[in-house]
Order: structure tokens, then C-alpha cells, then sequence
């Protein structure tokens, strides 16, 4: 099995930032990122506990009758605590433009599953991209789940979809990069690229923004939180 382009190598243009299977680059970042966040735990849960004591004393009465007053758990709709199904679906997708990595995986192949860049378009009609190999283990394509996690840690999804080939030259040009070429030994002409297409289906999204900020307080304190449930999560088609 092999996790890049070419035949035991390193991809091409080594000093550049890495993308296709088992994407590097993704799992650098990815990994970049979940240390940031717990370096800063300290801070929040600091945070957390002084919000937690104004929540005992009149501001968190205020706050709480504010929230109930303006709907201000993130934007609801206001009828039985549902979420803003809308909302939550455009937090997801700017949180996965702002860091494109996803786990994917194969459904036929659950123990498979490799970081890979999600390749975006805004007119992609409920499509997204992956650059991969012929040689690689998404080659056989079908169905597919992809987990993603934002890098601020608000947004969480996992979502399923079709991969197929893609076979359009024009959509290979639109996300060519340096980047992208550095995994390929003959550019646009290798005989082991393979662009998928995935058409996209069921997700689930959770956002911690639509929280609030007593449900935040509560969810970082390891407080009850059945109130607050489903107040950020949705099923929907993306």
C-alpha cells in the first residue's frame, strides 16, 4: 500500500508543503493545531471557572434572562430549542474553508482512513475534491465518510458522500498548485494522478457556538448539560 505518489518515494519538490493521500501537510497542521489548543486549556479553564462564579451571582441572571429574551443561543429559531439548521450549516462550511483537512475513509474500508485536503468550490454544487494516486488506497472509490474538526475546535462534522472519478481537465486546473504538483513526478501528465469527486450527502454538524455562553460555561465545567442538548447539533445534506 502506498500513501503518496511514486513507488517507495518521498513526493517531489520535498521542501514544499505536502498534499494528496495521506496528506502530511493535513496531518501537520491538524496536529499543529490540537497542541495549540491544549496549550491554552489552563487559560480557558481559568476563564471557564470565572465565568462559572458570575453565573452564581446577579450577572448570570441577567445573562440568563437575556439569552431568553433575544434567543441568544446562537440564531434559533425559537420554537423548542431547535437550531438554526442554516446556520449551523454556513459556520461548517467557513470553518472548513478556513482549515480544509478531513479523516477520510472508504465505507468499505473502515481501518483505512488518512488526513487529506478537501479542495473547495464555493459554485462546487455539493461537491468537494481530493487529489489522490491510482496506486493509493481511495483509488477504488465509492462510498465514503470524512470526520472534520475546525481549528478552533467550535465546529465538529462528520459527513458521507459518493467518491467518483473526475474526468474534467478544467476541474484538475482550478485547484492545481505548486503544492498539489509537488506530489506528482510528471505534473498534469502522471500516469498515477487521480482526482476524486465527492459528491456530498447525510452530515451531522455540532457547533459549540450555538451554545451560548451558560451552555459553554457548562459543557467546559463538566456541568449537566441535558438542557442544553441539540441545541447545536443537526442532521442535514449538505
Amino acid at each position: 500500500m502506498h500513501d503518496q505518489p511514486g513507488e517507495n518515494s518521498g513526493p517531489v519538490n520535498s521542501g514544499r508543503d505536502l498534499q494528496g493521500e495521506g496528506n502530511y501537510d493535513a496531518a501537520r497542521r491538524f496536529d499543529a493545531e490540537q497542541e495549540a489548543f491544549a496549550s491554552d486549556e489552563e487559560r480557558v479553564d481559568r476563564a471557564a471557572r470565572q465565568a462559572a462564579e458570575a453565573l452564581d451571582g446577579p450577572e448570570g441572571e441577567e445573562l440568563r434572562k437575556a439569552e431568553r429574551d433575544t434567543g441568544r443561543h446562537g440564531q434559533y429559531t425559537g420554537r423548542n430549542n431547535a437550531p438554526d439548521v442554516h446556520e449551523i450549516r454556513r459556520q461548517f462550511w467557513h470553518a472548513i474553508e478556513a482549515s480544509p483537512f478531513v479523516m477520510l475513509q472508504l465505507s468499505v474500508d473502515p481501518s483505512g482512513v488518512a488526513p487529506m485536503t478537501a479542495q473547495l468550490d464555493r459554485d462546487g454544487n455539493h461537491n468537494i475534491w481530493f487529489f489522490t494516486t491510482r496506486s493509493g488506497r481511495f483509488a477504488e472509490a465509492g462510498p465514503a465518510t470524512a470526520i472534520f474538526v475546525s481549528r478552533d475546535h467550535d465546529v465538529f462534522a462528520r459527513f458521507e458522500g459518493e467518491l467518483i472519478e473526475e474526468t474534467d481537465p478544467a476541474r484538475i486546473d482550478k485547484h492545481w498548485s505548486n503544492t498539489v504538483e509537488a506530489w506528482y513526478e510528471h505534473g498534469k501528465q502522471d500516469p498515477d494522478l487521480l482526482m476524486l469527486r465527492m459528491a456530498l450527502g447525510e452530515a451531522s454538524i455540532w457547533s459549540t457556538d450555538e451554545l451560548g455562553l451558560v451552555g459553554a460555561v457548562k459543557l467546559m465545567l463538566g456541568m449537566d448539560m441535558r438542557d442544553e442538548a441539540g441545541k447545536g447539533h443537526v442532521e442535514t445534506r449538505l
